[in-house]
C-alpha cells in the first residue's frame, strides 16, 4: 500500500491483502466482490469491502488468455479508530489465463473515502480461481 493526501507524511506504505468472489456475466466482463485490509506504518490500517465490475478490454495475444483489465467499483472502508464510510476503487492489471478458471494478474489500484478525506494505492500480484469458466 502507497499512502496519498491526508495519510501520507505520518504513514509510510505497507502491505494489504485482499479476497474476491466473481462471476462471468458477459464473456469479457465480471462482476466481483471484494474484501481487503491495507495496512500502513504508524500501525494505520483500512478494512473494507466493494462491489466491482472488472473488464477485459485488451486481448494481447490471439488465444485471448492475455489481456489488459479495467475495474472499478464501490463500497465500505474503516478507518483504524475511525466510522465506516463510503469509498470506491479503481484498478488496471494484466491478466494472464492458465485454465479456464484460473488467472494470475499484476494490478495496481487507487481507492478514495472522499469523507474523511482519504486516499491510497496498491500494486500487487493476484491468484484468481473462478467459479464459472469465462
Amino acid at each position: 500500500t502507497i499512502p496519498g493526501d491526508s495519510l501520507s507524511g505520518t504513514n509510510d506504505g505497507g502491505l494489504f491483502g485482499e479476497i474476491d468472489i466473481g462471476r462471468h456475466i458477459l464473456p469479457r466482463v465480471e462482476a466481483e466482490a471484494i474484501w481487503g485490509i491495507y495496512s500502513f506504518t504508524n500501525n494505520q490500517t483500512i478494512v473494507g469491502g466493494s462491489i466491482n465490475a472488472r473488464y477485459n478490454f485488451l486481448q494481447l495475444n490471439t488465444g485471448n488468455d492475455t489481456g489488459l483489465t479495467l475495474s472499478a467499483g464501490v463500497g465500505a472502508y474503516q478507518p483504524r479508530n475511525g466510522d465506516a464510510a463510503f469509498g470506491w476503487n479503481a484498478r488496471i492489471g494484466l491478466q494472464r489465463y492458465f485454465t479456464p478458471q484460473f488467472s494470475l494478474s499484476v494490478e495496481g489500484g487507487l481507492f478514495g473515502l472522499p469523507e474523511p478525506g482519504i486516499s491510497w494505492y496498491t500494486v500487487g500480484v493476484a491468484a484468481r480461481y473462478g467459479l464459472d469458466k469465462r
